[in-house]
């Protein structure tokens, strides 16, 4: 990015092109911390706004990172055996998938309300998106099922 002064405050220039007019507060507020980091790895700082300087912090964002990605993939394995076997009741435990998409939701809400990077945000988003998914295939392939094998009960 490119910030430059504007008679209207300070303006930012992407990699595609578009100009976006920033607080001069937080403008001030990112010049400060890259001075406070001259010797960090820049693209944690640019990325996460966290200045990491030693072997130790940055094999942490390293873990952390990973650790988000295994949290984002987790679940498409078995969305992607209850499509192909056209199950999911006799897999899933509903109080199971209900726990797990509240734990996503709660974990969403804090990000919102503590104002957590775009990167947490999203990734909360997507990890709830798919709980729901897992939530509505498992009742989708419940009732399915239920109705071919000529059962009218359903739990």
């Amino acid at each position: 990015y490119c910030v430059r002064s504007h008679c209207c405050g300070p303006v930012v220039s992407g990699w595609s092109g578009n100009s976006v007019r920033m607080d001069p507060g937080l403008v001030m507020a990112l010049d400060v911390m890259h001075s406070n980091c001259s010797d960090g790895v820049p693209w944690i700082l640019y990325i996460m706004g966290q200045c990491v300087r030693n072997t130790t912090e940055y094999i942490s964002v390293i873990f952390g990172l990973l650790s988000i990605v295994c949290l984002l993939i987790i679940t498409l394995p078995q969305i992607y055996t209850n499509y192909t076997e056209k199950n999911a009741d006799e897999a899933l435990s509903p109080a199971f998938l209900f726990l797990w998409l509240f734990g996503d939701i709660s974990n969403m809400i804090g990000c919102v309300w503590t104002d957590q990077l775009p990167f947490q945000l999203w990734s909360a988003v997507y990890t709830v998106a798919l709980g729901v998914l897992l939530v509505v295939q498992y009742y989708y392939y419940l009732l399915r099922n239920h109705v071919t094998r000529g059962n009218t009960d359903v739990v």
